[in-house]
């Protein structure tokens, strides 16, 4: 099922998102509670991390069920604008 025309993406479907921030924070944590607010019943299984090679960054690897678009957008918009992630592809 093809929710927006505009869309080349069906729904539901397992969509993989990764998480760039620093370091020093609590970057998992972090991006499993806004993940949360989307999916409550998203396993933290289902996340990996890896620090960068000199170990400032880390990035955080997630697949989420979506259902529609405008949770896959509702999602990219709370990882986005949070001041303590720096890149979300």
């Amino acid at each position: 099922m093809i929710e927006n025309r505009d869309s080349i993406i069906e729904f539901p479907c397992d969509f993989p998102i990764k998480v760039i921030g620093w370091s020093s924070t609590r970057l998992s944590e972090l991006v499993l509670s806004i993940i949360r607010q989307h999916i409550g019943d998203f396993l933290a299984e289902s996340m990996c991390s890896k620090k960068s090679g000199k170990g400032k960054y880390t990035s955080v690897t997630i697949t989420v069920r979506v259902s529609s678009k405008n949770i896959l957008d509702a999602i990219y918009k709370d990882l986005s604008s949070n001041p303590e992630i720096i890149m979300v592809l």
